[in-house]
Parts: C-alpha cells; structure tokens; sequence
C-alpha cells in the first residue's frame, strides 16, 4: 500500500492533522498580522478562526504584554512561558515555541501549548514542597529545644552492642566527672559503684539483651569516689535479624531525692528510737536497755564504729551553765556514762569494762577531745584527730581514732551531758549537727528524768527516816505527856490541897505574911495547872485523841457558866463583866463541855488584855454582835465558815445566814494590829514578847479555841483595832446534824469516836463540797469529816474549780444553788476537762432546783434531793466509788 499523495491538497491536508494536534499553530508575517490560524484555537481561546482573522495583529491577542515582549515576538526565536486571556476573560499558562519560517507571507510561526494544568499541579506542588519546608524547619527546631532540654536535665548514652560507649552527651560528663574522651571507649564498668550485688546486673543485661527496655535506680561511683543515683532507662536499637545493634540509655539524676530518702528513712529511724526509750522510760523499763538502744541507733545512722552516752557531774558541788554564748564551769567535773560501745583490746581492758558497764564508766581527763565539748559546752568535730591540738588521754593499744564528733546537750542553760561518737568513714560534716538535735533533746529529757528519780528516792529514803524520827518523838511525846500528867499533876494537885488547907488554918492559924505567901502559891500552882491542862488538851486534839460528845443543848445555861467561872477574875480586875442572852434561843448540837472550854478561855483573855474599868461582853444571837467603836474595822477569819464582816465594809453581816447562831466575847482592851493577827492562833506565841512578860499567858488559849470550834463545824472571826478593843465571833449552826427522818442518824453518828469512825479514813474517798455555809451544808461537812472522808469546801463555783485543780477530788457534792457559776454549766465543764472529768458527782437538790433529769443528762452521776439523811449520803458515795 502506498500513501496518498496530498500534494494536490497539501493545505487541507496540512489543516486537517493540524486540527488533531494539541497544540494550536499561529503564522503571522513580519507585521504580525495573521497569515494562517488552526482550526482549534477556539478550543484554547474561545474565539473563531475568522475572529482571530479579522484582529489587526497578534498585539491584539497579547494586549496585556508590554511592547518590549510584544516586539520580542517578532525578533527572537525561542520558547517562551506565559499566559493570555481567552474571549471569556479566563486566564490560561501558555508554552509557546517562535519559529521564524519563509512560507509565503509566513515569517512567524507561533506553537502554543496550554500548560495550565501543570501550572497549577506545579503550584500545588511549590505549596506542598513549602509546607514540607515549614513543617521540617518547625520540627528541627523543636528536636533542637527538646534536645537541649535532654542536655540538660538528662544524661544519655549510646553504646554499641557490646556495651562499648559511642556517644554520651555533656551532662554525663557533668555528672560523672570524667571528660569526654575518657569515656569513649569504655564500658559502664568505669563507674560501677559495686554497690548493687551481681544479680542486679545479670538481670538488667538479660532484660536488654532479649530486646526489651529496662528500667531502674542505679547507683553509680563519680571520679572523684562520691556515689551518686540515677534514674535509667535502657532502649534497645534492634537490627534486621532482631538482636541489639546499639542501646539508648536515657538517666536522670536523682541523687538528691535518694539523699532526702535516706534522710527521712534516718529521721523515721530516730523518731522510732525515741519514742521506744520514752515509753521504755515511763514503763520503767531498765536504764542501760533504754539508752543502749538509742547509742546503737544513733551509731547506725550516723555510720559510726563506736560511741557513749554519757552525763556531766560534778564532784562535790559543781554546776556548768552557758552564759552569754560561754560555758561558765563551777567545780570539779567528771564524765559517767550510761551507754558505751565495748571497744575492749585486750583482757584488762574487757574486764574493765564488764566490771563497769552496769554503774556507768568515769571518765576525769578533760584535757582530751571529749572534754573540749564539756569544758566549752559547744560541739566538737575532728576529722583529723591525730593532728588535732585537743587530742589527748587516748591510752596505748585503743582501737585508732579516726574521726570525732562530740555534742552536748542541755536543760536549759544548764550542760546535762553529751554524746560522743567516732570513725564514721569520710568524716562529720557540720550539717549532723543540727539533725541530730532531737536525739540529744532525747537525752536531756531522759537524763533530767533519772535525776529527779534519783532526788525522788533520795528524798524517799529521807523522809523514811524522817517518818521513823517522827514516829519516835511521837512515842516521846506521848510519853512526855504521860508523865508530865503524873509526874506533875499529882504532886502539883497535893501543893494546891495542902495550900487550901493552910489557907483554911485547918493545920492552925497562920500569919498576914504566911496568907500572902499562900495566896502567891495558890495563883502560881492555878496557873501551871491551867498550862497542864492546855497543853493535854491541844495534844489530845491534834493526835483526834478526844471525842466530842455532841448532844442537843441550850446555849444560855453554857454562857452563864462560862461567866461565873471568870467573873471572879473580872471582879479582882475590876473589869465589867456583861453577858446578852436573848431569850427563846434554838437548841445547838454541841459538847457542852469543850465549848464551855472555848468561851472560858476567850472570857479570861478578854479579862486579861482589857485594863481597869474597862468591860468584857459575851452576847449570843442570829447575827453577830459588834460593839460600834469596831463597825469600821475589817473581819479577819481565823476558821474557815460563813463570811463575816463589819457592816462598813460589806453587806455580808446585814443578812448573815439564818441558820446560825453567833457568840461574840467583845472587850475594850489593848486590840490587836492587822499585821498580828496571822500568828494569832498558833500554839505558845503571843504576838508580842512584851505582851507576855506584863500578862501571863501559855499562847495557847486561842489556839484551843479555834481547834474545838473546827471539830464542831463552826467558825472563828475577829474584829479588832489597837487601843479600841477586841471582838471574837464563833458561829455555830443550828441545824440537827440529821434530818428527822426514818433514815436519820442519830447525833452520836456524828461524833469522831471509837464507835463511829471509819476504822480506815485513809481509804475513804476525797470529797469536794461545793455549796453555800448554810446550816445543812455545814452538818454535811462535820459529818463526813467524822467519818473519815478527806474534805475540800468551796463556797463558789470558780472558787471549787480552782481548789480541783490543786487537789483533783474523786467525788463531788454540788449544791444547785452554787453561788458564781450556774451548777449545770460546772458538771458540763467537770466532764470536759481532762484532769477533773473522772469525778463522781452527785448533785443536793432543793425544791426550785430544774429536772434532775436535765443534771444527769449534763453529766451527773446521782441526784439526792434535801433535806438529806447522811446515811444515805454515805452509802450513795460507797455505792457509786465502791466501799473501801
């Protein structure tokens, strides 16, 4: 087959390939005016052949080129890129080729290719590439910060299968301390620490070998020996087959961490420590078991070889205080160990020891490292003993020093003792001293307990014998009275009858001088027997050798005795003798005899102490009688009771309790000053010396008086001004010592006698009363008092509260009516306090008192309403404590 020959149709031909080209074919001549379009430029730009035609020249198509690209069209063969705008307006890339050809009026032959869709996939792809670009440059800068924060805060290491170091960064070398170069090359064994046993090694190598990450604490040695901690973590870089080609070892350092591990593990250690040896010590455990437990603490976690623990003493008497940052030191001192670590090297040195471990060894050579620390009282660290000045005392053969640290410890100002320790590997740093503080706190406490318990069984064993010293004077005593009561009683009672006797002439008449001389005997015997008497009677008192015998009795028929038995005295003196007894007086439970006794040696004081002329007043009644030249003075209360002061002065005397009596002996005497009454009532002291050689006089008259109104429950006031005169005021209630009930005791109950006081008073519980002095109250406090129950009386509230807290009491009486403090509001405090809140309370209540309930539900143990039977009272206190 032949091809067909276009040459008869060359132009259609050539029109019709053209047609099929993707390119578009423009010719224009020398003018660049169109000679010839393709048929498909209306494919690339939308206008028709005969458009393209009928433009003056291919300018028009390119309007948007500048002239200069314009007139390179028609000058320069060459391919260029551009863009156009189609008929539409849109914008297409162009390729077009310029080819200068000679084909008829054709010089310029223009092949214009459409790029625009590589255009835009190029653009696309410049927008890919500059993504990419920003991303890797956001990434590298990113790996350079992580990297720098890794520098920096981590160690990491790379080594090659074998374990041979490749790379490490700056930190390792920090850390380390080795350079860069000696560590390429090497293994881990260069700083291996030796402190982890081989199987910790064996498993981490087996672990990493296998392909896997290892984690761990590592514990590796620096240059310069110091051991430091890391935090690792081993990644295995595994090759084509699977195994290990290289290992990443990323470590952090936490050698600070584990160093305050180890602290508060040493802290945890010491506290334990401490707390064993103070509750060995309040168990009263055995010393050496205590303070051998603390040195072996102490010596673990300090890593020391051996140590004491040893207390400061003196010989004789000597003191060491720090005083302005100095040790003032007053005395001979010594060093007595209670603990100390066996360091024995030979035989004589072991038998030393055992033979003084127990007691506690002496030390005296303060010319030695311990002794710096007591003679200056400040901690003494020597890390270089063998070169170190205050060495000394250390005797041949002793295990080598190597390192010291000695620390005192005080109460107070006051050097106690110190500790001493040694050899701890790399010496004491100063910072030991302040960690160690609670231990020598510890020590202090521990050594000043075993002082006092020490001072405690001194004063034990004195008082033992003080006991037995006292029990033989009382036996002396005793005897002394017996025989004074025979020895001198007998004879003097004869002196007296014979003197009588004479005095009567029953041996015959007797001369003026023999009367005179007669009647001085019969004054001086009188008195000593007056003496005798007194001092029998306050012994018998103080030792509760005498019973009351307490019974119903008018006190008129009394006054008027005790009146008759002075009134001669009164009448030698010329002394106004006056008594005011009104009449229809209740009846007073007393004896009779003793308070005769009482108002007899008031009487003859006031007699004594108040000149010629002068008057002397036994007045009886609901309130006290107080002469008005003494209404300004104050009220000075000898007995404890019901208070009672000058109208001047306090609203107390206008509104005295109602169930009480008063007895007041008033004189115009020599008074008493403010500032004697308080040695008033002692026995055998007058207040002034002078005073007892002008009147004659034991000092013990008052004495007896106050002790006989404190076994009836009553109560003793004065009221005095010097050159004015005097005024004692006994108070007696006037209510039965028992309710008239079924249950009532009768008064012989209340008696402290042989048959009604408690064989074992000491057994009896110790009772708080806390009540307003009314009659009733006041039989409560004589009659426990009778029957052997130890008695605090309050009269207020705050008053009770204070009184508790000196002597906590085991039952409280509570009276509702309280004054000071609401009776609700004291139970709910008894029970939250502490110290007072074991109490048994019992409430008194009266007919407005609130529910017993409300007393019970704030605390109360029983609530007893009154009048109250004291038998019941008692058995209530025996059921709730329990009878002794």
């Amino acid at each position: 087959m032949t091809s067909p020959n276009p040459a008869g149709n060359a132009p259609e031909f050539y029109a019709e390939v053209l047609a099929h080209l993707a390119d578009t074919v423009l010719m224009t001549d020398g003018d660049g005016r169109f000679t010839w379009v393709c048929p498909n430029v209306s494919d690339l730009l939308g206008y028709t052949t005969a458009e393209i035609e009928a433009m003056e020249s291919i300018d028009q198509l390119f309007r948007h080129w500048s002239a200069d690209q314009m007139a390179a069209l028609r000058r320069e063969q060459r391919n260029l890129e551009t863009y156009l705008y189609d008929k539409a307006g849109q914008r297409h890339d162009l390729l077009i080729h310029i080819q200068a050809v000679a084909l008829g009026p054709s010089r310029w032959l223009y092949t214009c290719r459409d790029i625009s869709d590589r255009k835009r996939l190029e653009q696309a792809l410049n927008q890919v590439n500059q993504h990419l670009e920003t991303q890797v440059q956001q990434h590298s800068q990113e790996l350079a910060v992580f990297r720098r924060a890794v520098d920096a805060a981590a160690i990491m290491v790379i080594t090659d299968a074998a374990g041979v170091i490749t790379t490490v960064n700056d930190r390792f070398c920090e850390v380390s301390g080795y350079r860069r170069e000696e560590l390429m090359g090497q293994t881990h064994r260069l700083i291996k620490a030796d402190y982890h046993p081989p199987e910790f090694f064996q498993e981490m190598w087996e672990t990493i070998t296998q392909g896997r990450i290892w984690r761990g604490e590592v514990c590796n040695r620096h240059k310069d020996g110091h051991l430091y901690w890391m935090d690792t973590a081993i990644s295995p870089f595994l090759g084509d087959d699977g195994r290990p080609v290289q290992y990443l070892a990323i470590r952090f350092d936490i050698t600070s961490r584990k160093q305050m591990e180890l602290a508060l593990q040493n802290n945890l250690q010491m506290l334990t420590a401490i707390s064993t040896a103070q509750t060995q010590f309040i168990t009263l455990a055995d010393r050496l078991t205590i303070f051998e437990g603390l040195l072996n603490t102490l010596l673990h976690l300090t890593d020391s070889e051996y140590g004491f623990i040893g207390e400061v003493l003196f010989r004789e008497d000597g003191s060491a205080y720090m005083e302005d940052s100095l040790m003032k030191v007053r005395g001979v001192p010594y060093l007595k160990t209670h603990s100390i670590t066996n360091i024995a090297w030979d035989a004589i040195t072991q038998a030393f020891y055992e033979e003084n471990y127990e007691q506690g060894m002496e030390f005296t050579n303060m010319n030695t490292l311990f002794g710096a620390v007591v003679m200056t009282g400040k901690p003494v660290i020597a890390n270089s003993p063998a070169t170190d000045p205050r060495r000394g005392g250390i005797p041949s053969g002793h295990p080598p020093l190597l390192a010291f640290l000695g620390l005192p410890f005080y109460q107070g100002d006051r050097l106690m003792g110190m500790v001493g320790i040694a050899n701890r590997p790399g010496g004491y740093p100063a910072s030991m001293v302040e960690d160690l503080q609670p231990f020598l706190v510890t020590c202090s406490i521990l050594i000043e307990g075993y002082r006092l318990d020490r001072q405690r069984r001194e004063a034990e064993a004195q008082l033992h014998q003080s006991n037995e010293e006292l029990a033989r004077a009382t036996r002396l005593k005793d005897e002394f009275l017996a025989n004074m009561s025979h020895e001198l009683r007998t004879p003097l009672n004869a002196i007296l009858g014979m003197t009588e006797g004479l005095q009567n002439t029953t041996f015959g008449p007797i001369t003026e001088a023999q009367a005179n001389a007669l009647a001085t005997i019969e004054r001086r015997g009188n008195h000593l027997l007056d003496l005798i008497n007194d001092i029998l009677d306050l012994a018998k008192i103080e030792s509760g050798q005498i019973s009351l015998d307490m019974r119903a009795a008018a006190l008129g028929p009394i006054c008027l005795t005790s009146r008759t038995f002075v009134l001669q005295q009164a009448q030698r003196k010329q002394v106004s003798l006056e008594l005011d007894t009104p009449p229809d007086l209740p009846l007073i439970y007393m004896d009779e005899r003793r308070l005769c006794q009482a108002l007899i040696n008031l009487l003859s004081n006031a007699i004594k102490f108040t000149p010629s002329g002068g008057t002397v007043t036994l007045s009886v009644g609901h309130t006290p009688v107080i002469p008005a030249a003494l209404q300004s003075a104050p009220c000075h209360t000898l007995l404890a009771a019901p208070r009672i002061e000058s109208s001047a002065t306090t609203e107390a005397q206008a509104s005295p309790p109602a169930d009480c009596l008063y007895l007041s002996v008033a004189d115009t005497g020599i008074g008493i000053a403010a500032n004697n009454i308080a040695q008033l009532s002692q026995a055998f002291v007058q207040v002034d010396s002078a005073l007892d050689r002008q009147y004659q006089g034991t000092g013990l008259g008052l004495a007896l008086v106050k002790r006989i109104m404190a076994l009836h429950g009553g109560s003793l006031q004065l009221v005095s001004l010097p050159d004015v005169g005097s005024c004692f005021i006994l108070g007696l209630s006037t209510t039965a010592p028992a309710a008239a009930t079924d249950q009532a005791p009768t008064p012989e109950e209340f008696q402290p006698s042989e048959q009604t006081a408690d064989p074992h008073p000491t057994l009896r519980p110790s009772v708080l009363l806390a009540a307003e002095r009314r009659a009733q109250l006041n039989t409560i406090e004589v009659y426990l008092k009778a029957k052997g129950f130890p008695l605090l009386v309050a009269e207020t509230g705050p008053d009770a509260l204070a009184l508790a807290q000196r002597e906590p009491p085991q039952v409280w009486l509570i009276d509702t009516q309280i004054p000071g403090m609401d009776s609700l509001a004291l139970i709910q405090h008894l029970r939250q306090d502490p110290t007072l809140s074991q109490g048994t309370i019992i409430i008194l209540t009266t007919g407005q008192a609130a529910d017993p309930a409300d007393y019970l539900a704030a605390g109360a143990n029983l609530c007893l309403g009154q009048p109250l039977s004291m038998q019941k009272l008692v058995t209530a206190i025996e059921h709730l404590i329990g009878s002794p």
